[in-house]
């Protein structure tokens, strides 16, 4: 049988990619199998039409036409191209957040105290910094109060309170953002009236919780893409919870 010389070089660039592959430790490369038989283990780097990107351990790439791979590897190179298609690459989507007050209101409860409270939240700047047309986003999140207690009792034990939302975005288009607010959570503040004084321990100074922060997770479909926490401690001290 006569071979022509294409098809002398591919058999030729074959033999050599396979004699000088060596799978180093820790490595995750994929076992390839031509039309005769022989074997190659390389990553996979990208397949584009019908060619397919290969890297060895010492770095060099090279690319061979899917057509001289076995039929199980093309069907699985294919799959496997697919599934990089639909991923975001780390990233590809950005979260960007600052706090605000968007809403306040005051009482006075007709003693010595006028009590405030504050709407508090996040305005959310979700970033798509890939070429693709984007859709299923969703953006998770949960809020965080450190509350306030009258001077003179114990507030070593106060949890943080909580409250859990999502926001979803139908389309994202290629470069470009989306900003929304998440849903708020309630401040308090208590201010004592021109006289009057905390019965433990005298002053008269405010209380008030606090915005303590937040923890977001930003999700195309099922594919967590970005998170991030302010103060990023949140995820260590904290569990994240889904909103039901």
């Amino acid at each position: 049988m006569h071979y022509s010389s294409h098809l002398l070089r591919r058999f030729c660039l074959f033999l050599t990619l396979l004699a000088a592959c060596v799978l180093p430790a820790g490595a995750e490369m994929h076992t390839l199998t031509d039309q005769q038989g022989r074997t190659l283990q390389a990553d996979i780097v990208a397949v584009d039409g019908s060619q397919v990107t290969v890297r060895r351990d010492d770095g060099q790439t090279f690319t061979l036409s899917l057509g001289t791979l076995s039929e199980a590897d093309q069907k699985w190179l294919k799959e496997w191209a697919a599934k990089q298609d639909s991923r975001i690459p780390q990233g590809g989507i950005e979260l960007q957040i600052s706090r605000g007050k968007f809403d306040s209101k005051k009482k006075d409860d007709g003693g010595g105290i006028i009590l405030s409270e504050e709407q508090w939240g996040y305005s959310v700047i979700l970033l798509n910094h890939t070429s693709k047309q984007l859709t299923g986003l969703r953006v998770e999140y949960i809020l965080f109060v450190k509350p306030d207690s009258e001077p003179g009792k114990d507030s070593t034990a106060s949890a943080l309170k909580q409250r859990t939302g999502s926001n979803k975005i139908d389309t994202l288009a290629p470069h470009t953002n989306f900003t929304f607010r998440t849903d708020t959570i309630s401040i308090y503040k208590q201010q004592l009236k021109p006289g009057w004084v905390w019965g433990k321990t005298g002053n008269n100074a405010p209380v008030r919780d606090t915005l303590y922060g937040v923890w977001l997770r930003a999700y195309v479909g099922d594919q967590l893409v970005d998170e991030t926490c302010n103060p990023e401690t949140l995820s260590k001290t904290e569990k994240w919870k889904s909103k039901k």
